[in-house]
């Protein structure tokens, strides 16, 4: 909405060229631009996730070029679907993460939890918009639960290897992500309830703030309700549903791409006409 009316009101005001794709007599470029604009910045945070996870600059370079090279994200961007701002928050919220955990070694306490309160603002976001974000979510909730873990046996093992007054083997061999050694000598339990914070209860309530204004118009349902029918309405998809769009394919066939990812608008002649949407196989099935 916001890209719509800067579109209509700020840059493409007075354009010639319109129609009502989108509901509305509107010009292309008005609901279009800031989809484009999000596509655009997918490329660079997927490079900003892969140096953070590697500290290498040209894998970086080289996960930004294929993320840049697939067909997919650039019909989505193109065509102005919502998909854009899912990958793009889940990777802002991934990269926020990462930033969050190398910044622990630093003096100032409050940076690591400005981070992680980035990170869970943009996990928010992401699952706001498909509950697929919650993939996004999950992966630094397991690695934040995982460390949480290791640290604790860590500092255990420490602590009774001062007891028997010998070197500690298990904080000796215990890996180190990102050479962060001292993390162990001061991790405390209140760090952990920081992240479970942020990470749990920050994205819950902003989840939950980004549906107030679609509540406020539609006054039939409450927020319980609304979400009621949208589990309903998953669970209700069924052979009724494959037969009404048959160009639909098995959840299962996607990873295989048996089909390939179509836009269905109306039946064409001519195939020249058609949208298709194919990934790269080998960065879609090897990440």
């Amino acid at each position: 909405a916001l890209g719509i009316w800067l579109g209509e009101n700020v840059w493409f005001r007075g354009a010639e060229i319109r129609n009502s794709a989108a509901g509305l007599d509107l010009s292309p470029l008005s609901y279009r631009w800031l989809n484009g604009a999000v596509g655009a910045l997918i490329p660079p945070l997927v490079a900003g996730v892969a140096l953070q996870l590697t500290g290498r600059r040209r894998l970086a370079v080289l996960a930004g070029i294929f993320a840049a090279l697939d067909g997919f994200l650039l019909v989505e961007s193109r065509l102005a679907l919502l998909h854009v701002y899912l990958v793009a928050f889940g990777m802002l919220g991934q990269w926020c993460f990462l930033q969050a955990w190398r910044s622990q070694n630093s003096e100032d306490r409050s940076t690591p939890c400005q981070w992680l309160l980035n990170a869970g603002l943009s996990f928010g976001a992401c699952v706001s918009i498909k509950w697929n974000g919650l993939g996004y979510w999950l992966i630094p909730m397991l690695f934040w639960l995982g460390t949480a873990g290791i640290l604790k046996i860590g500092l255990g093992a420490r602590h009774w290897d001062e007891k028997q007054h010998s070197p500690s083997r298990a904080i000796r061999e215990m890996p180190q992500p990102w050479g962060s050694r001292s993390l162990i000598s001061r991790w405390e339990p209140r760090q952990f309830l920081i992240g479970a914070i942020c990470l749990v209860l920050i994205p819950i309530l902003f989840y939950t703030v980004l549906w107030l204004p679609h509540l406020r118009y539609q006054t039939e349902a409450n927020f319980v309700t609304v979400h009621q029918q949208m589990l309903g309405f998953h669970r209700g998809m069924d052979d009724e549903a494959a037969a009404a769009h048959p160009y639909c394919s098995a959840w299962w066939s996607w990873p295989l791409l048996l089909r390939p990812m179509a836009y269905f608008f109306e039946k064409s002649a001519d195939q020249r006409g058609a949208i298709v949407s194919t990934p790269w196989g080998i960065q879609f099935c090897g990440g």
